[in-house]
């Protein structure tokens, strides 16, 4: 790890399609290099989404920490645990304890808020790891890609690229 601060962007529940329909959009601002690849990952997001942050899969995560995922039901998500899963995924991988900003970020105003703080900890190296729930519900695919277009043209990720 360099001197510069990585980003890991998540963008929760997207489909290939809606990518399809951001990449171009992201080009100018990014080298894109895709690759196919498959996956055997539950696409549920609670299991997808720790399977990402700790590079294990959902069952080796429950086993390893027996009391998050109890009385979610209750007070808390399955994904409460998210940046502690990738600072040991990346204490393994790197050997050393790795400097983490992590963040979710669900509207608009709490995109002000993030970027703020992003701005001010993306000057040191480190991992800066945000995760966009944007989601809206559309009906079938052509709504659903001209949605995907018309939030991201005007969504906080857009204007940080």
């Amino acid at each position: 790890m360099g001197s510069e601060p990585v980003f890991l962007i998540v963008l929760d529940c997207m489909r290939l399609d809606q990518w399809r329909v951001m990449a171009p959009l992201l080009a100018p601002f990014f080298e894109i290099d895709e690759g196919l690849r498959y996956s055997i990952l539950p696409a549920a997001t609670p299991y997808s989404r720790n399977a990402i942050f700790s590079g294990k899969f959902p069952e080796k995560i429950a086993a390893q920490r027996p009391g998050w995922w109890s009385g979610i039901e209750e007070d808390r998500s399955m994904n409460d645990f998210e940046d502690a899963l990738l600072r040991d995924q990346l204490r393994r991988l790197m050997g050393r304890d790795v400097s983490v900003y992590y963040d979710k970020i669900f509207s608009e105003s709490e995109a002000a808020r993030v970027r703020a703080r992003v701005n001010s900890v993306g000057k040191r190296p480190g991992v800066i790891a945000l995760v966009f729930a944007f989601m809206e519900i559309a009906r079938d695919e052509v709504p659903l890609r001209n949605l995907t277009r018309s939030w991201f043209e005007r969504s906080p990720l857009a204007v940080s690229a």
